[in-house]
């Protein structure tokens, strides 16, 4: 079987999401070990096509503020992360479902199937962090292949959800 092709779920899917609401989401991989050299590993998958890479955090190198000014102290851990949008934009389910999404990312990880069990066989933790904006109850599904795919290449799958930001307090003043 391949990725995306669980002949099962998709007539589930189908099911379950034609009476769910709409949601936004972002997709990112973070990449953390407690003192490894990152450099390496920017360098070597900033090959995958379209992959845009983040801030590379290093152990011990001075900690500096996005923009580069020199904050106080050095890093305390080794974190890069990178994603495949230009702007890191939330996209909307009604376009395109997260689980698509996931799966055209997979792919292009996939050639680098060996080098990420090698990262994590060394004590590096990879994350594919999915970022959900819902207004009210939504869902989806990944399929038990989307998840054995994430097992394969040694991901975990972090969850960040953002629900609708409360009503605004009337006797708040606004700034």
């Amino acid at each position: 079987m391949t990725l995306g092709d669980d002949g099962l779920a998709a007539p589930f899917q189908l099911r379950y999401n034609q009476f769910m609401l709409p949601y936004t989401y972002k997709i990112c991989f973070l990449f953390t070990h407690p003192k490894m050299n990152l450099t390496e590993v920017r360098d070597t998958l900033s090959k995958i096509p379209d992959l845009k890479p983040g801030r590379l955090m290093n152990f011990g190198d001075q900690r500096t503020t996005p923009k580069g000014r020199p904050l106080e102290g050095t890093y305390t851990a080794s974190r890069w992360g990178f994603s495949f949008d230009e702007d890191r934009s939330w996209h909307n389910s009604d376009l395109e479902r997260f689980p698509v999404a996931i799966t055209s990312l997979l792919v292009k990880l996939l050639p680098f199937k060996d080098y990420l069990n090698e990262l994590s066989r060394r004590g590096c933790s990879l994350r594919l962090i999915l970022s959900i904006g819902v207004d009210s109850n939504t869902g989806d599904t990944l399929t038990p292949t989307q998840l054995a795919a994430l097992s394969d290449l040694s991901m975990g799958l972090g969850l960040d959800l953002y629900p609708p930001d409360p009503p605004a307090d009337p006797s708040t003043p606004q700034q």
